[in-house]
């Protein structure tokens, strides 16, 4: 029980550290670029946070078709 305690809260101390990293990155990329993106309310932030990137991304699939020349990506949403 101990272990699985244990292994689980690493887990989810990697998560945030993914989480972070990935927002620090973004964060940089849209300073850089002097970019930004909407917030919940729709004002543009470049402070945005990896939930709200992941939320832009819902319903957005990709199809992938196989023709004789090769694959087909097609991005939908």
């Amino acid at each position: 029980m101990e272990k699985t305690e244990c292994i689980m809260a690493l887990v989810m101390g990697l998560r945030l550290l993914v989480y972070a990293l990935a927002e620090r990155l973004i964060r940089m990329g849209l300073a850089r670029r002097g970019e930004s993106i909407p917030n919940q309310v729709g004002e543009p932030t470049q402070r945005s946070i990896i939930r709200r990137i992941f939320q832009m991304f819902e319903g957005i699939d990709v199809l992938l078709v196989e023709h004789p020349l090769g694959m087909q990506r097609q991005v939908l949403n």
